[in-house]
């Protein structure tokens, strides 16, 4: 599992959207840096397409950067992203299909919610190519009636105030018990430097 993102949620950021999602999606949006319209994104814009679906790609490489995105996100069904992207989408209330230029995992649901948080929405979960077909079949999970319950739970467990909160209970746990404790060896120490690091190296390469 990856050291998971947290959200700010001050100043009342990511509130439930006022509306509610509509029965059936009518609006699409690719969240990512990584959208061109000449690579992954044109063939999630084509499946949109051919799905009735008016889809739209925000991110760097298409220069349109969402500077403030609680305030964009709530305009869309679903979302196309991974991720940090991905977090934010839920929490705006958004269906999620977590996907990249990487492949594609697959639509948020309340059964591989915890799964897909324990890996971050990251690269490790995108295990299917992009493809109309793939794309088709997650379109078709859309359920409006759930992804309330999913917002409110991604709220509630991304809340960088809580998992600060967390960390710091984690850390005080351990120099407790390290106090304890005769200091490690120089090899000691190297080595668990040494799995520090290819761990860190490991998340990084996974956003």
């Amino acid at each position: 599992a990856d050291a998971q993102h947290g959200l700010d949620l001050g100043n009342q950021r990511f509130t439930p959207r006022r509306t509610a999602l509509p029965l059936h999606p009518a609006k699409a949006l690719i969240f990512s840096s990584y959208a061109r319209h000449d690579n992954y994104a044109a063939r999630i814009l084509d499946a949109c397409a051919r799905e009735g679906l008016n889809a739209e790609a925000a991110g760097e490489q298409v220069g349109r950067l969402l500077r403030v995105p609680e305030s964009v996100l709530p305009g869309y069904d679903i979302v196309f992203a991974k991720g940090r992207c991905a977090l934010e989408a839920l929490a705006a209330g958004c269906a999620v299909i977590v996907c990249d230029r990487d492949g594609l995992a697959g639509i948020v649901t309340n059964d591989n919610y915890a799964r897909f948080r324990r890996f971050n929405f990251g690269r490790s979960l995108m295990d299917r190519r992009i493809d109309g077909a793939s794309l088709a079949h997650e379109i078709a999970k859309y359920d409006a009636a759930t992804q309330p319950s999913i917002a409110e739970r991604t709220r509630r467990d991304a809340d960088l105030e809580t998992l600060v909160d967390g960390l710091l209970q984690v850390y005080r746990r351990v120099i407790a018990e390290w106090a304890e404790q005769e200091p490690p060896s120089a090899r000691e120490g190297a080595r668990a430097v040494a799995g520090y690091l290819k761990l860190v190296t490991r998340q990084m390469w996974d956003q």
